[in-house]
């Protein structure tokens, strides 16, 4: 969702559906079936990933009470690994591997991202591409909104592509695509306040020392010409 160097901003948005695509599981036979279960316990995910956005939200609400659990930082392979062995007792990740995980028959979900977080994901420009090729990213995002609509509008035409695309058998191609497929659109002042709620919860985890507001870093109601 950030920036890298030489970016002036985000220019378009896309929403996936209900925040479903981000989701605590636990192993099939575990008895964690709550959120509220998950205290105390062993957790993997992805260090500053929307894997441990969730959790971190999770915990603020209360839904994790105390004592916190304890996050186990792994990649997406190692914490899969450690859930299948039984070294973590829950995994907080993000489709395609919730999909990968569940449809396959060895977990299950505990919680998800719904009413939780922001479910966005962005496109990013470069100040030069901003200030010198407008007429070619307007031309990027009008293609992409027209892919996803005829992928909305032909699931599955789409699912198979996507499952042929991944090498994910067609069941699980179809779960996570029903999660990511997004409506595109441009950045909004709502869209720059949830993102900077995330930034303020990573502050509160010790995990951001700059206090950096967003002025600049997004392009608002970007359309093109």
């Amino acid at each position: 969702m950030g920036c890298g160097a030489g970016c002036k901003g985000c220019l378009a948005g896309a929403a996936a559906p209900a925040g479903r695509a981000t989701a605590v599981i636990a192993a099939d036979g575990s008895p964690i079936t709550t959120p509220a279960q998950l205290s105390g316990k062993r957790i993997a995910t992805g260090r500053g990933s929307i894997g441990h956005l969730l959790l971190l939200r999770l915990l603020a609400t209360g839904a994790i009470p105390a004592p916190a659990p304890e996050l186990v930082f792994l990649l997406p392979v190692q914490a899969k690994a450690a859930l299948d062995t039984g070294r973590v007792d829950a995994w907080s990740t993000w489709e395609p591997y919730v999909s990968l995980a569940v449809v396959a028959g060895h977990a299950h979900v505990v919680a998800d991202a719904q009413g939780l977080m922001p479910n966005d994901g962005f496109f990013v420009a470069s100040s030069t591409a901003l200030a010198e090729k407008s007429a070619q990213l307007a031309d990027f995002y009008h293609r992409v909104t027209d892919a996803y609509k005829w992928g909305i509008g032909h699931k599955a035409d789409y699912v198979q592509l996507f499952a042929r695309q991944t090498g994910m058998p067609e069941p699980v191609a179809a779960a996570a695509a029903d999660k990511l497929m997004a409506t595109p659109g441009p950045v909004t002042a709502q869209t720059v306040k949830a993102e900077e709620a995330v930034a303020e919860a990573y502050r509160a985890a010790g995990m951001l020392a700059r206090a950096d507001g967003f002025q600049g870093a997004f392009v608002q109601d970007f359309s093109g010409p």
